[in-house]
């Protein structure tokens, strides 16, 4: 009687422990884990909304890529978060240019550069127009680039900024902004005066010499958007969604935005001093 007692309990025993691994594992199964990526965007309801690539404004098909170009390892993206950002340090192989603080002039070897300083920081004032082996595109084969610059994809935009100088980053252009008044009136203060397409109640004045000219973009073979929006590069990029982050100007606003996007496209590029 003992032994059947004894027996009796080992049976319970053993289905009360069963009931408990079936409550664990159903509770597992329906656990589900979630991450939240904040992206740093414009909030205004007024931010340029970009037409698709089959209404792109086309100005010309012709493609020009320099035989001569810079060389350079990959850089290394530290990450601490979906959002990362270069770390100048990390490039290497970057070429060196003269810095003239006095005339606020960058000397390379393929042009001079004009310089401004807006508040702390120091801003080269025309669009970067190296010549690269490949990455980049010239308007209309024009060699000089029409003083428009090149364009660049993302991955040859990591690299092309010279010594003590590198591609901002969001946060560069945050300062930026903030000290031309916030988003909704920067635009119009960075804008060059000449080159930018005319429209009502828009106008460029140019207040700290940034020249932001309208040089568009390039993407699979076609141009865009020349004379109507800039367009320039950051070392941010959001490593969950593949996309590069990018500062906008539009001639329609006088609004700075910031957006992302695929890195195979051709946009313009501004170097600020480390």
């Amino acid at each position: 009687m003992k032994y059947l007692n004894l027996r009796i309990g080992l049976i319970a025993l053993a289905m009360c422990s069963c009931d408990d691994n079936s409550t664990n594992v159903e509770s597992s199964n329906n656990y589900s884990s979630s991450s939240e990526y904040i992206l740093q965007t414009s909030s205004s309801s007024n931010d340029v909304v970009e037409s698709s690539s089959s209404s792109r404004i086309s100005m010309s098909s012709s493609v020009n890529i320099s035989s001569s170009g810079i060389t350079s390892s990959s850089s290394t993206i530290i990450s601490s978060s979906s959002i990362i950002e270069l770390s100048s340090s990390s490039i290497s192989a970057k070429r060196v240019c003269s810095y003239n603080e006095t005339n606020m002039i960058l000397e390379c070897e393929e042009q001079p550069y004009k310089v401004t300083k807006i508040g702390t920081q120091i801003w080269m004032a025309e669009n970067m127009n190296v010549p690269t082996d490949s990455g980049s595109w010239c308007y209309s084969n024009n060699a000089s680039c029409g003083g428009y610059g090149r364009l660049y994809n993302w991955e040859t935009a990591k690299n092309i900024c010279p010594e003590d100088w590198h591609l901002p980053a969001s946060s560069d252009w945050r300062i930026l902004e903030k000290f031309a008044g916030g988003p909704v009136v920067a635009g119009d203060k960075l804008k060059s005066t000449e080159g930018w397409a005319v429209y009502d109640g828009v106008t460029p004045t140019d207040l700290y010499g940034f020249s932001a000219l309208p040089a568009g973009d390039y993407l699979k073979s076609s141009f865009a958007y020349i004379g109507y929006q800039g367009k320039w590069w950051t070392s941010s990029y959001d490593d969950y969604d593949d996309v590069a982050y990018y500062w906008l100007l539009d001639y329609r606003t006088s609004l700075l935005n910031v957006k992302s996007i695929d890195t195979s496209y051709g946009f313009s590029v501004r170097c600020v001093h480390d």
